[in-house]
C-alpha cells in the first residue's frame, strides 16, 4: 500500500521479419524517450523529489516499512501492471535472494535466502499467503491478477503468522472492494511465444458505505517455455483461467467482513529440454535376435541453442482449484478480534502424466508416472485478539490460535521395470516390430507397473502470543512464542497387479496350444502365447508412517531509532517443520521414506535510513543455523525392493544434514530529478554444509536389501545452494510530460544472477547472466489508460541453469544403453509485444 508522498543466442518466436519490425519500433520508441533523458531539466522543487511512503502489513497491522524491524520488499498492484507481471514467478525480478521456478504447473521450486523448497518437502519453507491464509504454493504461482499488494518478508515467521518459516514468506493481498463507485479496468498483452494475456475487474457498490462487490478474472495462454520435441509435431502449451469474486461488508463502523471465492483452472503440456549427442548405438548381441542399434535412434545431437526435447509425448499436469477466504475484524473494548478462514479444494477430474523417458530410449512409446487427480480437503481457522495500536501505549499484544487440517489421497502408477518373462524380453525378436523400436501396445503390455495409494493427512494446531514494548519513543522490544502440535500420518499401499510376460510363438510349444500350456493367447499377436505373472507377492505390506510432534518456536527483536531517519534493529528467531514421505520413488526402503524434522535459528542485524528526502538505504546481514535441514537428493542410486534393480531418486527424496546460511541484503531508492526514479536491490547468500554423511553415488559398494543406499562424507563448507550466491536488480522509470495531459514513459528492469556453483549432478557451475526488460509507451497523466511496448529478456540471453542425468527408472538402459542426453533448464527466451490498460470510473 503506497501513499502519495513522504514528508520526512537465437530462439524461436515471431517470424524473423516480424521480430525485425518489432525491434525497429522498440528502438524508435527508446530513441524518442531515451533521448529526452539528456535534455537539460531545471531542478524540481525539493518537495517533488520526495520518496513514496510504503505501508506494509508485515506485522499484521499497517505500518511504514521504515518503522519496523523486518526486511520487507513490497510490490504494489500498480507496479505489477507497469512491468507486465502476470505470473508470480515474475516478482523474483524485484526481490533478489528470491527465486521462483515453475517448469510445470504442479512442480514449483521456491528459494529465499538460499533455502530451497519443492512440493514433496512437506510444510513450505517459504509459505505463500493469500488474504492471510497459507495456501499451496503450486496453484498460488499459476495466476496473479487484480492484486492490492505483494510483500516478500525475509527472516523468521511464525509467531505472528500461521506457518512457521525461517527464511521468510510471501503475502498476496487481493484488491478489496470499495464504496467509492462503479469502477474497474481492462488490461491485456500479446507477444512472442504465442503469449496472450487478458485481465479485467469491475467494482460495484451495492449498499452505500456498507456493501460492495468486486469481480475480476484473468486468462493467460502461451507455449510455456517454448521447448518443442523433435519427435512430435504438437506444440507445447500452458493455459490458465482464473476468476475471483470478493465481497466487503461493513454494517457498523467497528465490524468489517471480507469474503472471497476464486476458481483456478490451469493446464500445462510441456516437453523436457535435453542436450547431448544422442545414443551412440550398439552392435548386435551374439546368440539372440537383437538387431544392431544405429547411432541416434532416439534423436539427433542437440545443444542448448536448439531449445529442443526428444520425448514422444507431453508431460501433462492439469490443475483445478477452488479457494475460499473469510476475514472478519471487530473492534471491541479497545481490542480487535479477528477471525480468518481459508479453504482449498482440488476439483480436477483429469489425471496427470509425467514422462520418465525424456531421453526417448523407448522410441514410439512414452512411459509415464500417471496419477489420478489428488482428492484434497484443506482448511484453516485462525482466531486472533490484538490490542489497539494507540499512540502512547507502553505495550501492544497479540494472542491467537491457528488450526490447519488437510486430508488428501494420491493414487498413481509408476513403471518399475520391464518384464523379461518366461520367453525373453518383449523388445527382443518380437515378430511384429523392429527390435529397437517398440510400439506402444507392446511396451505397455510388458511394462512392470507399481501402483501407489497414499493417504496423506496433516493436523496442525498452534497457540501463539506476541508482545511489543515501547520502552521509549525511540526504542522497541518485541518477543513472541508459538507452540505447535503437528501430526501428519501417511498411509501407504503398494499393489502389483497381474502382468502378462513376454510372448512365445505357438510353434515353440511343440504342437501344444496356449491353453494346454496353461498360457493365454496374446490379444496383440496372432499365433503367440503369453504367460501371466502374479506380482502381488512382491508388494510390501501396507504401512502407516509418521508420528505426532510438538515444538515451541520463538523470536525476539530490539530496535532503536537514532534519529527520525535512522532505524537499527537486531532480530533472533527459531523455526521448525516436518517433511512428507518420499513419494514417487518405487521400491524405496521404508527406512528412507521420511526425514527427521528440521530446526533452525536465525540472527539478523539491519538498518533503515532515509539519507535525504530523495535517497533511501536499507541493509541487513543475517545468519541461519540449521539442524537436520531437509535437502532433496535427486538422481541418487537406491536399491528397488520391488524389482531388485537400481533406481535413481527423484526430487521428493529428502535427507537431513546440518548447514549454515550467511548473507547480506541491500536496498536503494533514489529520486535524482523530477519524473525519474531509480531503485537497486542486492543480495549475497551462501549456504554451506556443516559436514556429515549424505547420499551419494559410490560404485564400489553394491546396493542390496541390506544396503539400500550409499552414503559419503560431506565436506564441511561445501556449497548447498541451488541458486546463485550473488543476485541484483536495478529498476528505473522516467516520464516525459506532453501537452494535453499525456505522458511518455520509459521503464527498465535489469536482473543479474551471479555464478552458481551447485546446479546439478553433471555440471560444476552455471555462468552468470543478465536479463534486461524494457517498457515504453504513452499514458494518461491521470492514470486512465496506458498503451505501450514491452520486451522481456531484450537481448535474448540464453544461459544454462541446471543439468542432470537421465534415468527412466526402469531396466531399459540395460537393453538399449545410455540415452546420450542430459536434462537441462535454461533462461526463458525473449518475449516482445504490446500491452494496454484502461481504467474506468462511472460518473
Amino acid at each position: 500500500m503506497q501513499s502519495n508522498k513522504m514528508n520526512k543466442g537465437s530462439r524461436q518466436g515471431f517470424p524473423r521479419w516480424q521480430s525485425r519490425n518489432l525491434a525497429l519500433a522498440v528502438a524508435a520508441t527508446i530513441g524518442t524517450l531515451g533521448g529526452s533523458l539528456f535534455v537539460p531539466h531545471a531542478l524540481a522543487q525539493e518537495s517533488m523529489l520526495a520518496l513514496d511512503e510504503i505501508v506494509v502489513t508485515a506485522r499484521r497491522t499497517e505500518e511504514s516499512v521504515q518503522d519496523i524491524p523486518v526486511s520487507v520488499k513490497a510490490i504494489s498492484g500498480e507496479e505489477l501492471s507497469k512491468l507486465a507481471m502476470n505470473s508470480a514467478t515474475d516478482i523474483a525480478k524485484l526481490a533478489p535472494g528470491l527465486n521462483l521456478y515453475l517448469p510445470e504447473p504442479a512442480a514449483p521450486t521456491i528459494v529465499l535466502r538460499g533455502v530451497r523448497w519443492t512440493p514433496a518437502a512437506g510444510t513450505p519453507s517459504v509459505p505463500m499467503y493469500l488474504n492471510e491464509i497459507p495456501f499451496d504454493p503450486a496453484p498460488m504461482m499459476q495466476a496473479m491478477f487484480d492484486m492490492g499488494q505483494i510483500e516478500v518478508l525475509r527472516g523468521p515467521q511464525g509467531t505472528a503468522r500461521g506457518a512457521p518459516s525461517i527464511s521468510g514468506a510471501i503475502t498476496f493481498a487481493a484488491r478489496k472492494p470499495d464504496f467509492d463507485g462503479v469502477s474497474g479496468y481492462v488490461s491485456g498483452m500479446a507477444g512472442e511465444n504465442s503469449h496472450g494475456n487478458l485481465e479485467a475487474a469491475v467494482n460495484v457498490p451495492v449498499i452505500d458505505d456498507m456493501l460492495a462487490v468486486r469481480i475480476s478474472g484473468q486468462f493467460d495462454d502461451s507455449q510455456a517455455n517454448g521447448i518443442k520435441s523433435v519427435n512430435s509435431s504438437a506444440d507445447p502449451e500452458r493455459e490458465s483461467k482464473a476468476a475471483r469474486i470478493s465481497v466487503r461488508y461493513e454494517p457498523t463502523e467497528t465490524l468489517t467482513v471480507d469474503g472471497m471465492f476464486q476458481r483456478l483452472d490451469a493446464t500445462g503440456d510441456v516437453y523436457t529440454q535435453v542436450v547431448g549427442t544422442g545414443s551412440k548405438g550398439r552392435p548386435a548381441i551374439p546368440g539372440n535376435t537383437v538387431a544392431a542399434l544405429p547411432a541416434n535412434f532416439n534423436g539427433p545431437a542437440l545443444d542448448l541453442n536448439d531449445y529442443k526435447g526428444v520425448q514422444d509425448g507431453f508431460d501433462s499436469r492439469p490443475m483445478e482449484y477452488d479457494f475460499y477466504t473469510l476475514n472478519v475484524g471487530w473492534e471491541v473494548l479497545g481490542h480487535t478480534l479477528s477471525y480468518n478462514f481459508g479453504s482449498q479444494e482440488n476439483v480436477s477430474d483429469s489425471p496427470s502424466a509425467y514422462s520418465i523417458d525424456p531421453g526417448n530410449i523407448l522410441v514410439g512409446y512414452n512411459p509415464v508416472n500417471a496419477s489420478e487427480p489428488a482428492k484434497a480437503d484443506f482448511f484453516v481457522h485462525e482466531i486472533r485478539l490484538s490490542s489497539s495500536r494507540d499512540e502512547g501505549n507502553f505495550v501492544d499484544y497479540d494472542l491467537g490460535y491457528f488450526y490447519h487440517k488437510q486430508e488428501s489421497v494420491l493414487d498413481y502408477t509408476a513403471p518399475a521395470g520391464l518384464l523379461s518373462g518366461a520367453y525373453g524380453n518383449p523388445f527382443i525378436g518380437n515378430p511384429k516390430y523392429t527390435p529397437y523400436i517398440p510400439n506402444a501396445e507392446a511396451a505397455a503390455y510388458y511394462q512392470f507397473n507399481s501402483q501407489y495409494l497414499f493417504g496423506l493427512d496433516t493436523d496442525s494446531e498452534s497457540f501463539y502470543g506476541h508482545l511489543t514494548f515501547h520502552l521509549t519513543d525511540a526504542t522497541e522490544l518485541s518477543a513472541g512464542l508459538r507452540h505447535i502440535t503437528d501430526e501428519r500420518p501417511a498411509n501407504i499401499i503398494v499393489s502389483l497387479p497381474l502382468t502378462h510376460a513376454a510372448a512365445a510363438p505357438v510353434a515353440a510349444l511343440g504342437g501344444a496350444t496356449c491353453v494346454q500350456a496353461k498360457l493365454v493367447p496374446s490379444p496383440y499377436y496372432n499365433g503367440v502365447c503369453d504367460a501371466v505373472v502374479d506380482q502381488s507377492a512382491l508388494a510390501p505390506k501396507p504401512e502407516t508412517l509418521g508420528e505426532e510432534n510438538s515444538k515451541t518456536i520463538w523470536n525476539a527483536s530490539l530496535s532503536h531509532r537514532f534519529t527520525d531517519d535512522l532505524l537499527a534493529y537486531f532480530t533472533v528467531g527459531t523455526s521448525w517443520r516436518q517433511g512428507l514421505p518420499a513419494l514417487g520413488n518405487p521400491g524405496l526402503d521404508t527406512s528412507l521414506l521420511i526425514a527427521d524434522p528440521e530446526e533452525a535459528t536465525s540472527y539478523e542485524i539491519g538498518v533503515k535510513a532515509d539519507v535525504s528526502e530523495n535517497l533511501r538505504v536499507n541493509a541487513d546481514v543475517f545468519q541461519i543455523d540449521y539442524t537436520d535441514q531437509m535437502n532433496a537428493y535427486r538422481f541418487t542410486p537406491y536399491y528397488n525392493t520391488l524389482t531388485g534393480a537400481t533406481n535413481l531418486t527423484n526430487v521428493s527424496f529428502l535427507e537431513n544434514s546440518d548447514a549454515q546460511v550467511q548473507g547480506v541484503e541491500l536496498e536503494l531508492q533514489f529520486v535524482p530529478m523530477e519524473n525519474l526514479s531509480l531503485g537497486a536491490n542486492l543480495s549475497y547468500t551462501k549456504i554451506e554444509s556443516e559436514g556429515g554423511q549424505v547420499p551419494c553415488r559410490d560404485n564400489t559398494r553394491p546396493l542390496s536389501a541390506s544396503n539400500p543406499m550409499n552414503y559419503c562424507a560431506s565436506e564441511s563448507g561445501s556449497s548447498l545452494s541451488g541458486s546463485p550466491e550473488f543476485q541484483a536488480n536495478v529498476n528505473g522509470s522516467y516520464t516525459v510530460p506532453f501537452e494535453g495531459g499525456y505522458e511518455g514513459y520509459l521503464r527498465a528492469l535489469v536482473n543479474y544472477q551471479g555464478e552458481n556453483d551447485n546446479v546439478g549432478t553433471s555440471v560444476a557451475k552455471a555462468d552468470s547472466f543478465t536479463i534486461v526488460d524494457l517498457f515504453m509507451g504513452v499514458q494518461d497523466a491521470e492514470g486512465g489508460w496506458d498503451v505501450g511496448l514491452y520486451a522481456k529478456n531484450v537481448f535474448d540471453e540464453l544461459t544454462e541453469l541446471t543439468r542432470n542425468e537421465i534415468s527412466t527408472g526402469m531396466s531399459a538402459e540395460a537393453l538399449f544403453g545410455p540415452t546420450g542426453y542430459q536434462v537441462v533448464t535454461a533462461t526463458i527466451p525473449r518475449e516482445a509485444g504490446l500491452q494496454f490498460r484502461y481504467n474506468f470510473m462511472a460518473k
